[in-house]
């Protein structure tokens, strides 16, 4: 599977290369086979291919909206490199470095990779595992990741994931001030170390879907795989 770990590769002058080299020859079938440009760098800057790429993510659940229809995906290269940006569960500052790239089509790339090589969210401060990217969904139509404000004017970048570890719930549960409505909030911190990591919600009313969940605070994450 020629699939992330390639990605990389694919740089502005292999674009330049793929573009000169199809505008050349005649059919796709020619280009795959007669291209000094591998097939591979083709792929990476066809547009079906990478909107392919973004469904599967949205299927496993890396990227997800309320607006998450197929369907409804943007039709256009630059619409659908910002469209996955905002979704993906990044710091703010990862984020902006990924906006301001130039070419939407390195956007797109840059991202996918992002979400095939991160499994897992670690506490920054002491390193135990708290949540797997599997568990991440969307409580907002930003996306798993959107900015809360509280009371206080303090903005938190809010991860929402259905299952974490290694967390314990301080004090009691309140509705008051909550940022979703119909569930109740408890802080939770790191077990390990009492770093504060977020909020633990749980439904108070009826019907309402998930029955619980956890906010976490992203810049108290950091975001690895198993294997680092």
């Amino acid at each position: 599977s020629l699939y992330a770990a390639r990605l990389p590769d694919a740089t502005l002058h292999s674009y330049q290369q793929a573009v000169k080299c199809r505008q050349q020859l005649w059919s796709p079938s020619s280009s795959m086979s007669l291209c000094s440009v591998p097939g591979w760098v083709l792929r990476y800057y066809d547009f079906d291919y990478l909107r392919e790429k973004v469904v599967e993510a949205q299927q496993l659940k890396t990227i997800t909206s309320e607006d998450d229809s197929d369907s409804r995906l943007p039709v256009d290269i630059t619409s659908l490199s910002y469209w996955l940006s905002r979704r993906l569960p990044i710091d703010d500052v990862t984020k902006l470095k990924l906006l301001k790239m130039n070419c939407p089509t390195m956007r797109i790339i840059q991202g996918l990779r992002m979400l095939n090589e991160f499994t897992d969210l670690y506490c920054l401060k002491c390193g135990v595992s708290i949540t797997q990217k599997e568990h991440i969904f969307s409580m907002s139509v930003d996306g798993p990741l959107a900015a809360y404000v509280n009371p206080g004017g303090i903005v938190h970048d809010t991860l929402t994931v259905l299952e974490a570890s290694n967390l314990k719930k301080s004090g009691r549960a309140s509705t008051e001030h909550t940022w979703f409505p119909g569930y109740q909030w408890t802080i939770v911190y790191c077990k390990q170390c009492r770093d504060h990591k977020g909020w633990f919600f749980e439904a108070v009313r009826k019907n309402l879907s998930p029955e619980c969940f956890y906010g976490l605070s992203r810049s108290s994450l950091v975001l690895s795989s198993k294997d680092k």
